[in-house]
């Protein structure tokens, strides 16, 4: 009976371990997230570790260690406790913290480091763990989790059975092993018998990447799994995951979706990490009809009035678009939306195409046009939205004139010779318009005086925006400057006071390459933030490749903190950092030879400022206003 309880006590103590509980003899480390921004906070022999015999007797010399580089431990030469010996190393007394075996080459006490220098400056102590003197170590590695290495005490006259450590999502666990990368001839190691182990036993949990299978249904919830060519039935964890677009016949697909009901986010692919169990995804459909021009009328005047609109494809490669509009007007208590890509042999919409087709919610165009000529949708109170080609290279005045329901416009082009957006609408761009996209060319004075517009969408492609090209638009709150653009000219965000964010979807060395024309030009102006791929930019280490920082750069950018200037950089540009009432303090390296006119004026916040001696030009007031600067 005695032998029976040893063998349950060594078995509680191993579930306790692998369940994250602790014991007397179990390392389980508490949260600490440490990021690549701590570790470089640290230099060289950062830290001093002290050793704590914790309930044992003697000392021992303390050491120094480098959190960038590998520490060797030394072994303990602490006197155990009575009846015990040396176990492992605990940033805990109690053996919470993290555990290190004694002589270990651990590059990962730079967390501890870390830690310590938020807690209590740079000092480490490492407790000494004590274990029974008949009793060995398990030390159970998880590489998939590096902060989670546990280590217990077993008895060889005991049985022991392992049991899987805790999950981790987008893997499942294939065993114990003896190596970290077991060949196929290695085994599992699921337990041992009383006697068997002798000594220390070295254990690493080894994973396979979970494949999660994905089953498709309709909205009427029928499963045509395995019935679409090419359709995926699997993901695995990590990995991107494409899904092909399925055909029906009189449907138009309108994309995949994780609900019954269609609803939230349309997916064109699974994420490596976003999908963690097995899916089913929701196939949404649209009736589409199809038929001639000659042949719609006939259609519209067979069909139910409702309040959805009926989705028609013309199947004519050129139809005469005048036949189009009168069987639209003639029918117009029908909501239709016209889908015209397959009628690749049109090369223009008309003069008039389409001019007061009430009911004409959503056109889709060729991308064989080429001209949208005057009026081709005037008077379309109906449409909502309306997305002109970038094959078209001309769109006359009054395209959309009196169309009052427009919500969504996206155009290749707009401003300059190509005609403002006022001069689309006829001079009048309605209330209901929320939302613009530019797919090539934002020409001068493209928004002009639009104050009722509140979002701007520029496509990736375009290179300038033009002068004056967003003046006067209050209503915008935010702007998103694509990687492509390359010149903003001048005056073209004056006036957008409501501007409170900009985002670039570039890298912030590609910032620095943008023309601003003037002070005025750069939308952090009025926004005085600016966002790198969703984060606001308060510290900026300017990277070694830039040589020039620009006019206008950063002018009135009081969300900014903290600024880096690297030795390759020659020359700071007029109004560069004007405003940027954030800064406490600039070094500007030997490199510099020239500082901008007003390059950081009233800069209120800074209080030191140092020059390197190769500055041959500081421009006029390039620190006035700097009420702060004492040195």
């Amino acid at each position: 009976m005695k032998n029976f309880n040893r063998k349950i006590a060594v078995f509680a103590v191993i579930i306790m371990l692998f369940a994250g509980c602790t014991t007397e003899h179990i390392a389980s480390p508490s949260t600490v997230v440490v990021t690549q921004t701590d570790l470089s906070g640290l230099t060289s022999a950062v830290g001093t570790i002290k050793f704590s015999a914790n309930n044992g007797s003697g000392t021992m010399a303390d050491m120094t260690a480098d959190a960038g580089s590998a520490t060797v431990l030394p072994l303990c030469s602490f006197t155990a406790p009575s009846g015990k010996k040396f176990a492992h190393w605990n940033t805990a007394a109690d053996g919470s913290g993290y555990s290190y075996i004694d002589g270990a080459n651990v590059k990962d006490l730079a967390v501890a480091l870390v830690k310590a220098k938020t807690d209590n400056g740079t000092i480490v102590t490492l407790y000494a763990q004590w274990m029974d003197k008949d009793a060995h170590r398990i030390i159970c590695i998880d590489p998939q989790n590096v902060t989670s290495t546990r280590i217990v005490s077993f008895k060889e006259s005991e049985d022991v059975t392992l049991i899987p450590p805790e999950s981790e999502i987008g893997y499942s666990f294939k065993g114990w092993y003896l190596t970290a990368d077991p060949t196929g001839s290695d085994e599992a190691v699921t337990g041992w018998s009383a006697g068997a182990k002798t000594d220390d036993v070295v254990l690493y949990a080894v994973r396979e990447t979970a494949v999660y299978t994905l089953t498709y249904r309709d909205e009427g919830d029928a499963d045509f799994t395995g019935m679409i060519k090419g359709l995926p039935t699997s993901h695995t964890y990590g990995k991107k995951t494409s899904l092909v677009s399925p055909k029906r016949s009189s449907y138009t697909f309108m994309g995949w979706y994780p609900t019954s009901d269609c609803t939230g986010n349309r997916l064109t692919e699974l994420g490596g990490k976003d999908v963690t169990s097995d899916i089913t995804l929701f196939a949404k459909w649209e009736v589409c009809l199809e038929c001639s021009a000659t042949e719609l009328s006939a259609l519209l005047a067979s069909l139910d009035v409702t309040t959805d609109a009926y989705k028609i494809k013309i199947t004519d490669s050129n139809p005469d678009q005048s036949v189009l509009r009168t069987a639209l007007t003639d029918n117009d208590t029908k909501n239709v939306c016209l889908d015209l890509r397959e009628c690749v042999g049109m090369r223009m919409i008309e003069h008039n195409a389409f001019n007061d087709c009430i009911n004409l919610m959503n056109i889709s165009l060729p991308n064989s046009v080429s001209f949208v000529y005057a009026d081709a949708f005037s008077g379309c109170t109906g449409l909502k939205s309306l997305i002109i080609p970038d094959s078209v290279v001309f769109i006359d005045a009054g395209v959309v004139t009196s169309c009052t329901g427009l919500t969504d416009l996206t155009v290749p082009f707009v401003g300059g010779d190509y005609g403002t957006l006022k001069q689309m609408f006829g001079g009048n761009v309605p209330m209901s318009l929320m939302s613009v996209t530019v797919t090539k060319k934002i020409d001068e004075r493209a928004f002009e005086d639009c104050s009722i517009l509140t979002d701007v969408k520029i496509s990736d492609g375009v290179t300038i925006i033009g002068s004056r090209a967003f003046s006067g638009c209050s209503g915008l709150t935010s702007v998103t400057i694509p990687s492509s653009v390359t010149s903003i000219g001048y005056s073209a965000f004056m006036d957008c006071e409501g501007l409170t964010r900009v985002d670039y979807t570039g890298a912030i060395a590609d910032w620095y390459e943008i023309t601003f024309g003037d002070i005025y030009s750069n939308p952090l102006y009025y926004a005085h933030n600016l966002y790198i791929d969703g984060e606001l930019i308060t510290d900026v280490i300017i990277p070694d490749t830039v040589t020039e920082i620009k006019a206008h750069a950063f002018i009135l950018c009081s969300g900014l903190t903290s600024i880096t200037i690297p030795n390759s950089v020659t020359s700071i540009g007029d109004y560069a950092f004007a405003g940027c009432s954030g800064l406490t303090s600039v070094t500007i390296p030997d490199s510099v030879t020239s500082i901008g006119y007003e390059a950081f004026a009233v800069c209120s916040g800074l209080t030191s400022v140092t020059i390197g001696d190769s500055v041959t030009s500081i421009g006029d007031y390039a620190f006035a206003g700097c009420s702060g600067l004492t040195s």
